[in-house]
């Protein structure tokens, strides 16, 4: 009995000085991750308060971390001795301990001193030049043009996106130059069509020969920074390249303010994707540009932010935005539906009923569908309009550039598809809003534009130089002098590519590309959008003439991207990226199919 008893005696004393010693060198551990953190991210770290309470959130942290794991290692430790020598040794090596400990802490308390000096000199707004206009780039990330407000959608999804369409230009016709993130997002940083800057599958990744808008904004003298939905190995991941020529490049899950180090954001992620499914992430993302903004912002700036809530989910319900944005266009609530069905739930089941190996959605779960989506979109404008009250209240709103637009669409069927697999005009029609510094009058333009028109038309509005191998054209004369004489052609491409479609004018053809894939039972579908704005009437058979003049377009417009690949990449795709298998599984629960 005496035995046990001293042996328990000895665990406990072993405990209580292993936790003694690991929460003391948890703590500083802990201060080092926190200021690893401010380092890596120092502009956006917030004011001296924020940058003082990151540093004691991650002390403490990993200081609970430390003193349990060493803790246990303590007893563990003190058991072994106390069966091997008899207990004495043991409490020697106690007191040892216990000696180390007020030296463990003096270390803790002079390496935090010596850290908040460090990091002290980065406080407060840093002003540049007033006379070249900031930018703020904003990527709806699968949101479609018909179901914001300002295009005449009938649900109040988007009030704030309707209120800068009046102060600016709205596009009507704005094409993305591809139904999927990777290829559209390159195409809407680069100014390039897909062929041409080669990122066609999702091992591909921008060529670093490539400049890229921010690239281009830095060189200038921007500081250029970027928040974005997805994490690293996301498909504007800089896993992919993305990040060149940012200063900042924020990933998702976007820390809560205080919360930057890297062990409370493992926490906070596993957290998230736990008990909240991923769901509101936008919320975060904003308070991180929000700490930005009244905190260590430089100007001139190019802000980049990207917003993933729109896009199907992996948990459950094929789209879910957090209340009160959850089920606020579904009349009757959603009732018993929960999106899943034979064991097929969120973006799984709707990769199924696209291949046609699950069982479409029936009217009234449609319905439910539609008014989820439309849920995520109020949930983002509702952020967005969050943003535009800080820019507002940093009194930046006058000298700020905002664009507003998507990467691609969401199908609900309309062709036979869900998710983003076709081209049709629910897929590659994006919204696009532009206002300029002071606002103006709201204008609606006609003309067709693309994505790859951004590049251009930012770079000259900076003042900076226009890259002549940019195949958009500047959209300044149409937003200055009131022209609305943009071009009026488009392309895009789906995923490998197996189609790509052209608009010319209100003709749009939609072509099967024949690179050894198996042909389809039809090849072509030409629509006169004037006509048939939801492209339910084929004209192909009828209009031979029509369709080979668009073929020939497009096959021009190929050869262009391709040549300008060849010319100046020498016709060798960029590095590829290593996708690890629980990245796969978790883009193949969003959606994405290889």
């Amino acid at each position: 009995m005496r035995a046990r008893m001293s042996l328990s005696r000895t665990v406990v004393h072993g405990a209580r000085a292993g936790a003694g010693l690991g929460f003391s060198l948890g703590a500083w551990i802990g201060v080092v991750d926190g200021w690893l953190a401010l380092r890596a991210a120092g502009e956006v770290a917030g004011p001296f308060v924020g940058r003082l309470g990151t540093l004691l959130v991650a002390a403490l942290i990993d200081a609970s971390v430390g003193g349990v794991v060493a803790g246990v290692a303590g007893a563990l430790l003190a058991a072994v001795l106390h069966v091997a020598q008899r207990a004495a040794p043991v409490l020697s090596y106690t007191q040892r301990v216990r000696s180390v400990r007020p030296v463990a802490i003096a270390i803790l308390l002079a390496t935090g001193a010596a850290v908040l000096v460090a990091v002290a000199g980065l406080v407060g707004p840093r002003e540049g030049g007033t006379e070249r206009p900031n930018f703020l780039l904003i990527s709806v990330d699968t949101l479609r043009a018909d179901h914001v407000g300002a295009y005449r959608y009938e649900r109040a999804t988007t009030p704030h996106l309707d209120q800068l369409a009046k102060g600016g230009a709205l596009f009507e016709s704005a094409y993305a130059q591809s139904s999927w993130t990777l290829p559209s997002h390159v195409s809407m940083l680069t100014g390039l069509d897909p062929d041409a800057h080669g990122v066609l599958t999702a091992r591909d990744r921008i060529d670093p020969r490539l400049a890229t808008l921010a690239e281009h904004l830095s060189q200038a003298g921007y500081w250029t920074g970027a928040w974005v939905g997805t994490p690293r190995w996301g498909y504007v991941g800089a896993q992919y390249g993305f990040d060149a020529g940012f200063d900042s490049y924020r990933h998702s899950p976007h820390p809560k303010r205080f919360r930057s180090s890297w062990l409370v954001r493992k926490l906070d992620s596993w957290l998230s994707r736990k008990f909240f499914r991923d769901v509101g992430n936008a919320r975060e993302e904003v308070d991180s540009v929000l700490e930005w903004l009244h905190g260590a912002r430089r100007t001139p700036f190019f802000l980049f932010v990207h917003f993933y809530d729109v896009h199907s989910k992996a948990a459950s319900l094929p789209y879910e935005a957090p209340e009160p944005f959850f089920d606020r266009f579904c009349d009757s609530g959603i009732e018993s539906f929960d999106g899943c069905e034979a064991g097929l739930c969120a973006s799984n089941r709707l990769v199924a009923m696209a291949r046609g190996e699950a069982r479409r959605f029936d009217a009234s779960e449609l319905d439910q569908v539609r008014c989820l989506y439309d849920g995520g979109v109020a949930f983002v404008d509702d952020e967005i309009g969050r943003l535009f009250e800080a820019l507002r209240g940093a009194e930046l709103w006058k000298q700020t550039v905002v664009i507003v637009t998507s990467d691609h669409g969401e199908g609900f069927f309309e062709h036979g598809s869900s998710l983003h697999a076709t081209l049709h005009d629910e897929i590659t029609r994006v919204p696009l809003v532009v206002r300029l510094p002071g606002g103006g009058v709201g204008k609606r333009v006609r003309g067709v534009v693309s994505l790859t028109d951004l590049v251009p038309t930012v770079l000259e509005l900076a003042g900076a130089d226009v890259d002549p191998l940019r195949q958009g054209r500047s959209l300044v004369p149409v937003l200055q002098g009131g022209r609305d004489d943009v071009g009026n052609a488009a392309v895009a491409f789906d995923s490998g590519p197996k189609w790509a479609m052209i608009r010319r004018g209100d003709q749009k053809l939609i072509q099967f590309l024949s690179s050894g894939n198996a042909r389809p039972r039809v090849d072509s579908e030409l629509y006169n959008l004037a006509l048939d704005p939801h492209e339910r009437r084929n004209r192909a058979r009828g209009k031979p003439r029509q369709v080979e003049r668009l073929r020939a377009e497009l096959r021009g417009r190929r050869q262009l991207g391709r040549s300008f690949h060849q010319t100046v990449l020498g016709g060798v795709p960029a590095t590829s990226v290593d996708v690890g298998e629980e990245e796969r599984k978790r883009l193949r629960a969003l959606g994405y199919v290889e």
